[in-house]
């Protein structure tokens, strides 16, 4: 019966699956064009005339503009609704990846490369808080390791397809014109009114489950200042945000783990295909492949191992819900 409670946890269950594979699909996207700028950096350095220095800075632009506006992005995810953010976000993502294919100064590429990045902010930052709301009990962390593996996975589609298709088309450009095509269709399923209305109304009615360590302090602010500052009619402070973030120890020392990981990710997988081909003299086609498939190897491997470590070794040592860990 389509009424019946059987039906509805079907549905349910179905437009959690098909949430969490649009947010997958969104990831691998946005990591495929880190993996196609990457592949495609040396025939860029020789087209635009720069050094090393100069072509790292495209890279840095982008990152840069993560860091800018990944913090506000999150705020306002706590006062609007998080979809409307993300759609946003890849609006002008798909605007800003467009300019990278026809940036034919490398000025043009910076500003382009900049937008990319603070376009990119609002998903990343908001993505996980509601795999959070929508994974069923104590499926989360498994749902948050499909989210991740996304990463390597993008990063090395991003190398075989930016290879192929500058082959293809004979220009550095053209990858990123077809990638902003590729988006459109997520975004516009990110506007339809049947998505928003039936995230907003699960968002809604999903139990509220903050992130929280194994100790009593909350990881990160919890949403009882939010709820009150919604009862209040008036939104929560940024400012005060900031400051208890800052006020914890482990939210601390966790950030200082992850920049010191992506710095040396960064590096590598900005680097690693023209490294490999110039020091080892290999040609670019055999390199992007190695390079590719190492990097979809170790990214899935080891999210995989990270969940074995997590439910046997973690798990054994005292920290017996396995949502906390996370």
């Amino acid at each position: 019966d389509v009424g019946s409670p059987e039906a509805e946890s079907k549905g349910t269950s179905c437009f959690r699956t098909t949430v969490l594979s649009f947010l997958c699909l969104i990831n691998m996207f946005l990591f495929m064009d880190r993996g196609t700028l990457s592949t495609m950096i040396g025939d860029i350095q020789d087209y635009y005339n720069i050094n090393s220095s100069e072509a790292g800075f495209i890279g840095s632009a982008f990152m840069i503009g993560v860091m800018v506006a990944v913090g506000p992005c999150a705020y306002l995810g706590r006062i609007r609704f998080p979809l409307t953010i993300i759609s946003a976000g890849l609006g002008v993502w798909i605007i800003a990846v467009f300019m990278t294919g026809f940036s034919f100064k490398y000025w043009t590429m910076i500003v382009s490369r900049s937008l990319t990045g603070m376009s990119e902010a609002a998903f990343m930052a908001l993505s996980v808080p509601i795999i959070n709301k929508i994974a069923p009990e104590g499926t989360r962390a498994k749902w948050c390791a499909a989210w991740v593996m996304m990463s390597p996975v993008g990063y090395a589609v991003g190398f075989i397809y930016g290879q192929t298709v500058e082959d293809i088309t004979n220009s550095i450009f053209w990858p990123f014109r077809i990638e902003s095509a590729l988006m459109t269709p997520l975004v516009l399923f990110s506007i339809l009114p049947y998505t928003r209305n039936k995230l907003r109304q699960f968002l809604a009615t999903a139990e509220p489950r903050p992130l929280q360590s194994s100790s009593t302090q909350p990881l990160l602010p919890s949403q009882h200042d939010h709820q009150h500052h919604q009862q209040q009619n008036k939104p929560p402070s940024f400012t005060k945000d900031i400051f208890q973030l800052f006020q914890n120890t482990q939210y601390l020392f966790l950030i200082l783990g992850i920049s010191v990981f992506n710095f040396s990710l960064g590096g590598l997988s900005f680097w690693g295909n023209d490294y490999i081909e110039q020091h080892f003299s290999m040609n670019k086609e055999h390199t992007v492949i190695i390079f590719g498939v190492l990097t979809v190897f170790c990214g899935i491997s080891g999210s995989l191992f990270g969940g074995y470590l997590q439910d046997r070794v973690l798990v054994r040592g005292g920290l017996k819900d396995k949502d906390e860990i996370v």
